[in-house]
């Protein structure tokens, strides 16, 4: 099947490039595409043969944080006759001419706007703990709430299939957790941050608690993955970096761990991964909230 696929361009005010867009495509149909003939940098889109019937490769894209459209079309020869289409965000449906051409495009699946909203850092409550209350707290005004579409591109690169247990020890507001559920995917969660207990606990159905990642109660390979956004300020860095250890002890053989982190400390992790024998496989730029620059690093041991 032919499809066109387009990708999002921005979320929250920031910019989406398109070799992040791309990557997190490429993971999501690894082994599938069988011909791409044509691709816009510029625009944001691409048209690829991928060997999915229509129900599944909408179901796939539902999983893309950067997917915001996949059409199915198919050509046909133009001969001169009057060709009627309808304007839909970045993309037309029905007839549109290509050169000797004519080409029929139908929406397949489209990005639902207003969950992504609802998701989104500065909609989304959880229930934190301040000064022994109780309050609804919006992710945004603590510097923890991550885009619901990072956090699917975080789990695709994870290239997940659907039945691993996972950990996310830097849980803060529950971005990556609630994703994973939303999957099936079975996810524990953890923070060092005794306020966010009781919202963790609802997020995570229960499968929560507070502890400090540089001394994980859990035992050795008890994970298939670690997915992951740990806090970016200066003086977390150490701690993060300190518990890398721990993190590699938890995963199984094999298994990846993917970290979000501010671009400032990709060097850092990075180094201590290698001490590990944990080899950085991929390396793409998310910009997060005012454009700050980070990077989904993802690690795998040989």
């Amino acid at each position: 099947m032919r499809y066109l696929i387009y990708f999002r361009r921005r979320k929250g005010g920031c910019g989406i490039p398109y070799r992040t867009a791309r990557a997190e495509f490429d993971a999501l149909f690894e082994g599938l595409v069988r011909d791409i003939p044509e691709e816009s940098w510029v625009r944001g889109w691409l048209l690829a043969e991928i060997d999915l019937p229509p129900e599944e490769m909408a179901r796939r894209a539902e999983l893309a944080g950067y997917i915001e459209a996949v059409l199915l079309t198919r050509d046909e020869p133009y001969r001169g006759e009057e060709l009627k289409a309808a304007k839909r965000r970045r993309w037309f449906v029905g007839w549109v001419r290509r050169g000797e051409l004519k080409r029929f495009q139908e929406e397949l699946y489209v990005q639902d706007d207003e969950e992504r909203l609802a998701l989104s850092p500065h909609m989304r409550t959880m229930k934190v703990e301040v000064e022994g209350r109780i309050v609804e707290a919006r992710g945004y005004r603590h510097h923890r709430g991550l885009s619901p579409l990072d956090a699917k591109f975080l789990l695709n690169l994870a290239r997940l299939k659907g039945d691993e247990l996972i950990l996310d020890p830097f849980a803060g507001f529950g971005s990556i957790v609630l994703e994973a559920r939303r999957r099936g995917i079975d996810v524990v969660a953890s923070d060092i941050d005794p306020s966010l207990r009781i919202g963790l606990w609802e997020v995570s159905g229960g499968r929560a608690l507070v502890c400090d990642a540089r001394r994980l109660p859990f035992k050795s390979g008890a994970f298939d993955a670690i997915v992951t956004e740990p806090p970016y300020g200066r003086e977390f860095r150490e701690a993060v970096y300190e518990s890398v250890r721990e993190l590699v002890r938890v995963v199984k053989e094999g298994a990846p761990i993917v970290v979000l982190a501010i671009d400032e400390m990709r060097d850092g992790l990075v180094s201590e991964m290698e001490k590990l024998g944990f080899k950085l496989r991929e390396d793409h730029l998310v910009r997060r909230h005012e454009g700050m620059k980070c990077r989904a690093l993802r690690f795998q041991a040989d």
